[in-house]
This record gives structure tokens, sequence and C-alpha cells, in this order.
């Protein structure tokens, strides 16, 4: 790193560090660890928002040679709780509170049975996490002191390698740990790199968290490449703005449409100067990602694939394609990426242009999942998905949403995103979301959740009667609920949520899939 010299490697909420200096913060951290008893092989978990001291952190651990547990800073009390079982982290590293930042230590406390964060102070032994020994309330990066000499990290026994653990977003049950190797999570992360065209001039801005695989995997590429990488702890669509403006981001990765299209409806956008961007993620439906190719004609937008189990995004649009082909499949997979499609129902390799089950097979694959001995992937080392889409003759991949989301309409299949994409072609739609809900004579019939574009009108008869007009009258949603703000996790739409909530307002029974 230090052969970048004086080149901004971080940007994070007002702090900057250089690659001359990250080497050092980062041993700092190291020994800060290691004097709470981190080596190689042991299990940390980092509960930290976007900042310095998080990367930091998870650097020294990797430096250390620990196997790491970014975790997730939304999960309430009894999801923290199971993670922190779960996983059987002996070491949990948290932020220290401060102006409009949660007091993640008190989560922790309530979360593993402590009195209070106090209480957290030296060898812990607590029923709510019985592997659980230290928390440790980062310092900040300038002024974490070096109190031990770190341990060295040496190659050791098979699977030494598998040093993170990213547990799934859980937006149904419990999540689940999907254990990677570090170094085919690196080399994803450079091939993240190159698909952007990153290099030592770049500044790419990532807003999404880092206990994610979208915002690791962006940050791990441009520390390869030399260049500058700006987050923050908190997205707020204004700041954001202002941020690419001030450090002339060159590499935008918003990705999902929710962020998306707070950054297109901020009252600031239109003042913004956003012409340092020229490449930009975003993933959504054709007419968001036309917007977003016109609002910043600077930039190609690109679309993706990925989840966590393949070990994030491995599927991009490349620069050079097509406008059409950007803003209509997810691209084309990275080398040593492997795709087929499965017809679900007989398990058979489905031909070109239809749709059935997304598989990959590569060694970006999880190892494992935690405290699961069977293997993740089928005999011929395919991992399914659990995803619809189609491949094209030339390997182009068009993402059609989960299996799960699949209706079955009095006997007729029906893809929620076929809907979807037809609600958001109307002019006053911005976002769609489709479930399903129970019905006494087909079964199970298809709801809509729209949100509208700032300023737009459109009632929920006009959107159904929308509808009627370009889907067979099966497919015709029978409910649209006009919303402003949707459940997430942190990086997913939460349709259960949507479901659920509509089935309370109904009064109607829980049956059927989600």
């Amino acid at each position: 790193m230090e052969g970048f010299g004086d080149r901004f490697a971080l940007v994070a909420d007002g702090d900057r560090v250089t690659y001359r200096e990250l080497p050092a913060v980062i041993a700092a951290y190291a020994s800060l660890l290691s004097s709470y008893g981190v080596r190689r092989g042991s299990r940390v978990a980092v509960l930290m928002p976007n900042s310095v001291e998080m990367i930091a952190v998870l650097l020294a651990a990797w430096r250390i040679g620990a196997r790491v547990l970014p975790v997730n800073t939304r999960y309430r009390t009894h999801e923290l709780r199971f993670v922190l079982q779960d996983s059987g982290v002996g070491v949990l590293v948290v932020s220290a509170p401060g102006p409009g930042a949660p007091d993640l230590a008190a989560r922790v406390a309530d979360a593993i049975g402590a009195a209070s964060p106090a209480d957290l102070r030296g060898p812990l032994d607590l029923p709510g996490a019985p592997a659980l020994r230290h928390v440790i309330t980062a310092p900040r990066y300038n002024a974490v002191d070096t109190v031990a000499a770190p341990a060295e990290y040496a190659p050791g026994e098979p699977g030494d390698d598998e040093l993170l653990t990213i547990y799934t977003s859980g937006t149904t049950a419990n999540p689940k740990g999907c254990v990677h190797s570090l170094p085919a999570f690196t080399r994803t992360a450079l091939a993240t790199a190159d698909v952007m065209g990153v290099s030592g001039t770049d500044v790419v801005w990532d807003p999404l968290p880092l206990f994610h695989t979208g915002g690791l995997l962006p940050l791990l590429g441009a520390l390869q490449r030399g260049a500058t990488f700006c987050t923050a702890a908190h997205f707020d669509a204004g700041e954001a703005l202002a941020l690419i403006q001030r450090e002339r981001v060159t590499v935008a990765y918003p990705a999902f449409s929710t962020l998306i299209t707070a950054l297109l409806d901020s009252p600031h956008f239109a003042e913004t100067d956003l012409s340092s961007v020229r490449w930009i993620l975003a993933i959504g439906p054709r007419g968001l990602l036309e917007r977003v190719q016109q609002a910043i004609p600077s930039a190609v937008q690109v679309s993706c694939y990925g989840c966590t189990e393949i070990g994030g995004v491995v599927v991009y649009n490349r620069i050079g394609d097509p406008a059409d082909v950007r803003a209509t499949t997810a691209g084309v997979a990275f080398p040593g990426v492997e795709l087929q499609i499965i017809d679900p129902k007989t398990g058979a390799r489905a031909p070109s242009g239809v749709a059935g089950e997304i598989a990959v097979r590569s060694t970006s694959v999880l190892r494992r999942y935690h405290g699961d001995p069977r293997s993740p992937v089928d005999e011929d080392g395919w991992f399914h998905t659990g995803d619809l889409g189609r491949l094209d003759d030339d390997g182009y991949l068009v993402y059609e949403g989960r299996l799960k989301d699949m209706l079955k309409v009095g006997g007729e299949n029906v893809a929620a995103s076929e809907i979807e994409f037809v609600l958001c072609q109307h002019p006053s739609v911005t976002l769609a979301a489709v479930v399903s809900i129970p019905d006494p004579r087909l079964l199970e019939v298809p709801a809509a959740f729209v949100e509208l574009k700032p300023g737009c009108h459109a009632d929920p008869d006009e959107l159904v009667e929308f509808c009627a007009q370009r889907l067979a009258a099966f497919k015709v949603p029978r409910i649209v609920r006009l919303v402003t703000e949707w459940p997430m996790s942190a990086t997913k739409l939460q349709k259960f949520k949507l479901r659920d909530s509509l089935l309370d307002e109904l009064g109607r029974e829980r049956v059927g899939s989600r």
C-alpha cells in the first residue's frame, strides 16, 4: 500500500487516510486485537458502521489471519443474539457511540444478557453468547496505540483461508453464515475493479454497508488498484451528492433502486456537478436504468447479478455493451465463473432464452454454511441460487426474480417481475413490488405496491387499468397500494413484510408461500 504514496486510500465522513498512513493504522489495530488474544484462526466479529475504523479493523484481523465476521448493524436484539451464538465468535469489535451514532455496545449487552455495556469489560462468560470472551470498543483510527506486537499470519492447515463469513440477509428466516475463502474473495474483488476499469487515478464511491459483499468487494478492489475509496456511516442523498461533487467521484456504486431513486429525486440533484462520474452501477427496472443514463450522461450505466453465496456480484455488464443491453441484462460472468440455467421441474439444463433457476460454478462460491455439514453445491459443483433467469446466445444473463416470486394463479405461472416491469412503464411510477395474496377461487392472486415519482399522481384504479391493457387478465394485480417507504434489510426489499402488512389489513389468513 505504501507504494501508492500520499494518494488518499480512504475517505469517510470527513476522515481521510493516505496509502502511506494506512499500513501503520492497520498495524496498530492488529496490535490491539493481539492484546486480546486474537491469533490465526480466532473468530472475530466486527459490529461497526462504514468508517475508516471498521475498514482498518477488518484489514488488521485478516493480517493476523483471524476468521472475520462483519455483522449487520441493523440487527435487532434477537437477530444479533442469534448471529453471535451461531457463529461462535470469541472477540467482538464495536464502534464507540457518538452524535447520531447508535450505542452498539448497549445493543450487544441487551442481546447477550449483560446488565449494561459496563459489564462487557473483561473476560466474559454469558449464556447469551457462550463463546464470546471480549467486546472491544474500537478507538478512533488516529488514537489507537500499539500495545503489543501483532501475531504474524502463517499458512496452516487446509481451511485456513476460510477467513470471511457473511450472514445472509435473513429476509424470511434466520440468516445463514456463508463461509468464504478470502483469497477467492479477493480475486473477485480484483475482477470487480477490472470490470469498473479502476486505476490509481479513480475515486470510488460506495454507500453500501461493509458487512455485505456489495461494500467489501469494491473496497478491496479499489485498495488493490491504488484508488480512493469513499463511503459513509449512513446514506443521505443530499450528502452523497455533495460528496460525489466534492471528491470528483469517477466510479459510483449505489446499486439498488431505492438508493438510485433517492439520488435522482433529491432536490439537490439538478444543481450537483456529476460530470466526473464515468461508471455507475444501477439495478432495477429498465425505465429506471434508462433514467439513470439520461440523468448522468457522462457515466456508463451498468447492471449486475450476484448473491452472498456465490461470493457477491460475479456478473456485470461491460463498459462497451450497447445501452439497450445494459438496460435489459445483468451482463456476462467473470472469467472462471460458469453459469447455467436449470429447469426447476426436470433438473435438466434449459436451452438458450428459456427461463429457469440460475446455477453457478466457481471458486468464488461459498465453501460451506457455518454449522452445516452438507455441501452447498451439487455433485457436479453447481450452486443452485433459487433465482430465476435466462441466458441468451452470447452468455448475457437476464435476471427475472426469485423462484419463490413465481405466483401460481389458478394453475398459471406468473412471474412477479413481469408485472413489476409493466407497472414501471407507467409514467408516474418509479418502483413497484408484487406479492401474492390468497384467493378462495384461484388459490393466489397478485397484489402490487407502488411508489410514485415526486410530483406525479396515479390512483390505484388507474394502475390496475394500465396493467389490464397490457397483461392477461389473470396477471393483473387485484390490489394496488401506494407507498413512500419500503421495508428493507441492509440491501434487499423485504417482500414478506409487504405481504404480511397487506394480509393484516385485509384480515386474511396467512397462507401460501412467501
